[in-house]
């Protein structure tokens, strides 16, 4: 089997609350079948500093609910290291959702390219906080 590009992201709300318009967006991209995500874990921070992992069967019904759109796979590929992190870097009184996923766009383009004759030679993530400071750093040349 092939795979995508795989991408591990942790999205932080306020309070117990997901952004039913961030979910919206990335039930879009796993609808358009752009993304399959391949790994979904939930933390919580409570003000105590008390940090709650929470899997899929641990979920109260309207945060499935939410949530189920997503057609997240639980394949424990999010390592405790991950969810470590996480915990630490939340702010108190927030929820983050943990998820893996790949990038099956990717995977298609790499086939077209294939069969075209072509082949890939170089792949690299690069954050849009590098590429920002970039643009920023060239502009002062200007």
């Amino acid at each position: 089997m092939t795979f995508g590009p795989i991408d591990l992201i942790a999205l932080e709300f306020d309070g117990n609350n997901f952004n039913r318009e961030v979910i919206a967006d990335l039930t879009e991209l796993v609808s358009s079948e752009n993304i399959r995500i391949l790994d979904l874990v939930i933390v919580q921070k409570h003000e105590h500093q008390e940090v709650l992992v929470q899997e899929w069967g641990d979920l109260a019904p309207e945060t499935i609910e939410i949530l189920e759109p997503l057609r997240a796979e639980i394949s424990g590929l999010i390592t405790v290291e991950d969810i470590k992190l996480v915990g630490k870097s939340l702010k108190h009184n927030t929820t983050a959702a943990i998820m893996l996923f790949e990038n099956l766009w990717a995977v298609r383009l790499k086939q077209d390219i294939s069969f075209a004759g072509g082949r890939l030679i170089i792949h690299e993530h690069i954050p849009s906080e590098i590429v920002t400071e970039a643009i920023k750093d060239l502009a002062e040349y200007d």
